[in-house]
């Protein structure tokens, strides 16, 4: 029962991550270095490079990725709501059978 509203808390927390995470934008890549093409016995030249690389995100992409991750933290809550209203009804009729055994014991002692 703990474990399970542990987990119910746990996805809402990543689902909070998540439109976080969907609001970064991708980061560039740096590359750099150097290569010769040191194959035969004559010294050829080095080369050197340099290089950048940025992901384009085009079309909506990321708003409709930060949309996805809002709905999703959305279901979320309401799955975590739903599930400690269902817990209340648990806890509701585990009390209310109490109380009819409570009654039907004491009618019994009262019987006897």
């Amino acid at each position: 029962m703990l474990t399970a509203l542990a987990a119910q808390l746990y996805n809402v927390n990543v689902a909070e991550a998540a439109i976080e995470s969907a609001k970064i934008f991708p980061n560039p890549v740096l590359t750099m270095g150097n290569a010769s093409g040191n194959i035969t016995p004559i010294q050829l030249n080095q080369q050197w490079y340099l290089g950048i690389q940025q992901t384009l995100v085009l079309g909506g992409k990321r708003k409709k990725r930060l949309d996805l991750a809002t709905s999703q933290a959305e279901l979320a809550k309401f799955q975590l709501a739903d599930y400690l209203r269902n817990l209340r009804a648990d806890a509701t009729i585990a009390y209310i059978n109490a109380l009819t055994n409570e009654q039907i014991i004491a009618r019994r002692h009262r019987s006897y």
